[in-house]
């Protein structure tokens, strides 16, 4: 493991070798930067380059970054605009709402965190960027579960790993089916305790344009706050989905409709 995590370290290491003023260089050179043998170095560069993080220059003696690293750039700064745009919005709708506003997005079986903005309560819901949570459970997760496909829905509850994480939470795959169902038919969720002891939240899917889901926006925070304006909630996040839906995901149209389900 060891031998593994260093030749990776090396591998970063390479290409942070390269600046504007170094744009390319040689194999001697990375070796006398990385101070390794020009052997390894080679090996490192073949890797390197099969992947796409590197090229080799026409002349055959010279390296620079790769198209790989553009794709990877892309990525990051399209995150940033979306963060530009999205973050306003939300805290628009923690005002509106004076509840805990929260973005998420799949990450192969779980949910993941990627903005959230708290509300100005003294008690309040106060989750961190990036966390975790099974699709399973939690209106934000079980939101992007429910407007999968039916074959992506199947290979989860087939998985058998339903963890309860409170008592409310669902873990019969017969039960939580019905309970997706009939998430996507009245466009929500909602959830009492399902996650976290306390804590109640309803959530709503943000759209594409061709009727996919690209994430989950969530009104969450202290259960008896939650319930006792639940259908208010129920509504406002329903109305803030499909306004962050026209803005970052269908320049400004409605969302297109997802095909019912067989």
């Amino acid at each position: 493991m060891s031998r593994t995590i260093n030749s990776l370290e090396k591998g970063l290491r390479t290409l942070l070798l390269f600046s504007i003023e170094n744009e390319t260089l040689s194999a001697q050179e990375i070796s006398n930067g990385l101070k390794i043998p020009l052997s390894t170095t080679y090996r490192y560069l073949e890797t390197l380059t099969g992947m796409g993080f590197l090229m080799k220059n026409p002349d055959r003696k010279t390296y620079q970054l790769g198209i790989m690293l553009l794709d990877l750039g892309n990525m990051v700064s399209s995150r940033m605009k979306l963060s530009e745009k999205l973050l306003p919005l939300m805290k628009s709708f923690s005002l509106l709402s004076e509840e805990t506003i929260l973005f998420n997005v799949i990450s192969e079986w779980e949910a993941v965190c990627v903005e959230s903005v708290s509300s100005r309560h003294l008690i309040i819901l106060n989750p961190k960027m990036g966390r975790r949570l099974p699709l399973h459970a939690a209106a934000s997760s079980k939101v992007l579960l429910a407007y999968q496909e039916d074959a992506f829905i199947d290979s989860y509850l087939a998985r058998g790993n339903l963890a309860k994480l409170t008592e409310n939470t669902i873990t019969a795959p017969a039960k939580l089916k019905k309970d997706l169902a009939m998430i996507r038919k009245q466009g929500y969720a909602f959830t009492d305790e399902e996650a976290n002891l306390g804590v109640a939240a309803v959530g709503a899917p943000v759209l594409r344009s061709n009727g996919k889901i690209a994430a989950s926006l969530t009104i969450a925070g202290p259960r008896e706050r939650i319930i006792e304006k639940k259908n208010h909630l129920i509504n406002l996040i329903k109305k803030f989905s499909l306004e962050v839906s026209q803005e970052l995901y269908c320049a400004g149209r409605k969302p297109g409709t997802l095909r019912k389900r067989r």
